[in-house]
Formats: C-alpha cells, structure tokens, sequence
C-alpha cells in the first residue's frame, strides 16, 4: 500500500506514514490517530475505508460472524471518528465513510454486512448534523459492485467470482460494475474543502444507479435471486426496447418498479407489471394516470 502511495502521488512529497493496525483491537486504533498526529501535526481528512463482509443469510450467519463484520464496519470506523474529531474541529477538516448501497437497499445473502453498512450511513447522518456547527464536514460514498480484492476476501472463488461479476454487469443500470479509481474519485470531491465545502451529510452513490433499480434487478449473493433478477432485467430491456414501458410513479419505501409491459385486468383497466410488492395507494396513483 505505501508503495503505491507513493508510485501515484506527486514525486516531490515525503513518503506516506505507513501503520500497521489491526482495527479491532482498541489500542491499534488509538495508535493510529496518535502516529498520525505525530508524524504531521494535524489531522484534515479522516477516510474510513476499511471493511470486509461475512457472506450468509439471519438462518446461517453465526454471532461469530455478526461481531466480526460490525466491529470492524462499524465499531472500529466509531471509535476513529470519535478520536479524531477533536483535531478535525480544529483544523475543521472533514470525514469520508466508505459505506455500500447495501446500507441503502437490502440485499439476501448478505444481512449482516448490509445492518453495517446501514450503521455506517446512520453514523454519517447524526455526525454530519451534530459536527456541522463546529464546522465538520461528514459524508459518505455508497459504491455498487467494485472491481477489487472484496470478492476474494469473502471466500469466491476465481470462478464464482467471474461468473458473479458477469451476471452484475446485466444487473447494473449502465451495463457494467466499477473501478476502484471511480470510488477514488468521489472521496477525493467529497473531502475537497473547495470543491465539496457546502456538502455535509450526503451519501454519494457510485453505484451505476442500481440503488434506484427495480428491488428484483438488484444485486444478490444468493443464486436463486440471482436468477430472477436476470428474468426481471431481461423482461424491462425487451419492454423499453419496444417502447411499451410504463411511466415514473410514487411507490413507498423508495421503490421504483420494474419498467414491464403493461397489462390489462379483466375488466380492461391497464395496470403495471410490478417486480415488488408495493402499496395499494401506488397501484391506485399509476391508474389514475394512465385513465
């Protein structure tokens, strides 16, 4: 890491304090802020970017498991921002927490990395509202499938991986997962004290807009939704294609149906082919704006 710190920086900076930390263990994180302070003086940008997942659904996924995933996503990103908030208030500097869409929309197969990555938007929100007086910023970036070492790290094999990938790449709204240096980008904008200085409790999707996908053309750690997904997006490209698809409505808790064909009831009212369970009022409101 501090190799490539130092490959893509400007060539006349002084070479990147390297610590090494293991952020579950309470000291390691308080001897991190402290080397950092020491070695610079200050502190302005706090990025709490590590985090790992433990793949498994409520029914398979051990406590073990659930403490591993929220001590590191959550607790030890707390115990950070905790300790380096005095030093950003007095260089008002800001912080970036890498969350995930999965903090935003759920995901089977995964529960307990999505409940962390929920926690971390939440801590992002309450920060950003309680820091923003002292003039602290707080965001967050909630990137989609991102092409990284994440997979491997969870147990995929290299052909799980690649099968995985190919199957996100119809999932994602613009055809394709992520890179790295996209997620780079947005941290870089969000920490920019010129660029991003009237941005505070934002959470920034890198996510080629799959959190405002159909809840079926989302990703899925488990094959059987996986499958359905396919089904779903197949079904919305061949709708759109044919120009048959029906309009933007209001659906709750932030769903946006699958753009289907329509079809008739039998008493010839045109309604919606929906791909979640939505509301009766949102059914109601796309009929009345068809009649």
């Amino acid at each position: 890491m501090s190799d490539e710190c130092s490959r893509v920086g400007p060539a006349d900076t002084q070479p990147p304090l390297t610590v090494v930390a293991e952020l579950s263990c309470e000291a390691d994180v308080t001897n991190l802020v402290d080397a950092t302070v020491k070695k610079f003086g200050h502190l302005d940008i706090l990025v709490n970017n590590a985090g790992f997942a433990e793949l498994g659904s409520i029914e398979t996924t051990s406590l073990e498991q659930y403490d591993r995933v929220m001590g590191v996503n959550v607790r030890a990103a707390f115990q950070l921002t905790r300790l380096s908030v005095p030093h950003l208030i007095a260089t008002r500097g800001n912080v970036v927490n890498v969350s995930s869409v999965g903090g935003t929309r759920s995901f089977p197969g995964a529960v307990a990395y999505c409940m962390s990555k929920s926690a971390v938007d939440q801590m992002t929100s309450c920060t950003a509202l309680e820091l923003a007086a002292k003039g602290v910023r707080v965001n967050s970036v909630n990137p989609g499938v991102i092409v990284t070492d994440f997979l491997n790290r969870v147990g995929m094999t290299e052909d799980q991986i690649a099968q995985y990938v190919e199957h996100q790449k119809e999932v994602h709204p613009l055809g394709r997962v992520g890179e790295a240096e996209e997620v780079a980008q947005a941290i870089a904008f969000l920490a920019s004290s010129s660029s991003a200085s009237f941005i505070t409790g934002e959470h920034l999707h890198v996510d080629s807009g799959l959190h405002v996908a159909c809840p079926r053309c989302r990703l899925s750690f488990t094959p059987d939704q996986r499958g359905r997904a396919s089904r779903c997006v197949t079904a919305t490209r061949a709708a759109v294609h044919r120009k048959q698809a029906c309009g933007v409505i209001a659906t709750t808790h932030g769903a946006v149906p699958c753009r289907a064909v329509p079809r008739r009831t039998r008493s010839g009212v045109k309604e919606p082919n929906f791909c979640g369970d939505y509301s009766r009022f949102a059914k109601r409101s796309w009929n009345e704006k068809v009649r």
